[in-house]
């Protein structure tokens, strides 16, 4: 109910968790569309009738997530097509609209909306029967889980872990993420992936026995074959500039100088280099964890209707976002305006041919 133009009560501390979902798309929906939709559209897209709709823009607006219309330029359509233009091997490219007064979990949280309105439009209208998406860790990741609606996309959904690091640092590891989902949608299937167990006492030749005895199991080997058939996959970067990576480096007893002077950061905790390689196939990072190999990736990029869709945000990420660019390791990019801007500043500058001195700060 209204009074005075106002809704009475705190009506959004009365929402249900799946007008939270709901609430969550029709905002997506809302803020990164590329042209202005209306309610109908919003309803259409969505599943929902418009009074669903209507109810629930009541909802944002009273949480000040929206106006009645946007009030400001929701995604750069010019810093997109910069990189359509200077990245053309990329099927889709959306750059999240951002502002430096916004804190990081703001900041997440813009580009994690891009992202599930990302996957509301290509992935959940197909209604697929035995849909398969394939999730990686890190926070941005973690909130595209709780914006993602399920509903009407289809029976036997499975999700999959790429990837899972040690002890420790669950914040970043994919299964927290499953574990989440599996809280919140009992119809899903929740599909995690093995950790190595590593100790103090451990030696380097012990690791390495530990990886490929689970490597050899037959429960892994059956979740890299299922992981080619994903229908998507959404993971981070990340970049040696940045605290999460150097933190899971001190998870698994890594000195930052181990893994060599290309090395920039990591997809999928595949470390990425920069140099003419870029991913190389004995690497003391992925010896120590257990993940999709790169390769998958690639196989899955390239194959058409499928999408591998890099999720990041910040200045920090974007020479590592390059370099997997290089190795045709994704296909669909979604970032914020600053991680754009210097994404085209670095090419501008020839960091695509390898045979610049390194990034400048």
């Amino acid at each position: 109910m209204r009074k005075n133009g106002k809704l009475r009560g705190n009506t959004a501390q009365r929402m249900s968790p799946e007008d939270r979902k709901r609430l969550a798309s029709v905002v997506a929906a809302l803020h990164y569309s590329k042209e202005r939709v209306t309610q109908a559209d919003i309803a259409r897209r969505l599943g929902l009738s418009r009074m669903q709709v209507n109810r629930l823009l009541e909802f944002a607006h009273q949480m000040g997530l929206v106006g009645i219309t946007p009030v400001y330029a929701p995604r750069s359509n010019s810093l997109e097509a910069d990189l359509y233009r200077l990245l053309p091997k990329l099927k889709r490219v959306v750059v999240s609209w951002t502002d430096p007064r916004l804190t990081e979990e703001q900041k997440t949280e813009f580009v994690a909306y891009s992202a599930a309105d990302f996957w509301h439009a290509y992935i959940r209208p197909t209604g697929k029967i035995n849909l398969r998406i394939a999730l990686g860790g890190g926070r941005t990741i973690a909130k595209l889980v709780d914006f993602v609606v399920f509903d009407d996309m289809g029976t036997g959904i499975d999700v999959l872990a790429i990837s899972n690091i040690p002890q420790g640092d669950w914040e970043t590891s994919a299964n927290t993420n499953l574990a989440v989902l599996k809280r919140r949608f009992r119809e899903v299937n929740i599909e995690p992936l093995l950790a190595m167990q590593l100790s103090p006492e451990m030696t380097k030749d012990d690791i390495a026995k530990e990886r490929n005895r689970i490597l050899n199991l037959q429960c892994v080997q059956k979740h890299f074959e299922r992981a080619l058939e994903v229908s998507a996959v959404f993971t981070g970067v990340g970049s040696l500039k940045d605290e999460r990576l150097l933190k899971i480096l001190k998870v698994l007893r890594l000195e930052e100088s181990e893994l060599g002077q290309t090395a920039v950061g990591d997809l999928s905790y595949n470390l990425i280099n920069h140099d003419e390689s870029v991913f190389h196939d004995d690497c003391p990072l992925s010896r120590r964890l257990i993940t999709v190999p790169v390769d998958t990736l690639k196989q899955i990029a390239e194959t058409p209707g499928k999408f591998v869709v890099v999720v990041a945000w910040g200045k920090k990420k974007a020479a590592p976002a390059l370099d997997a660019y290089r190795a045709e390791a994704y296909n669909t990019l979604i970032v914020d305006e600053e991680m754009a801007e210097e994404m085209v500043r670095l090419v501008d500058k020839s960091y695509l041919s390898v045979k610049s001195c390194g990034i400048e700060n």
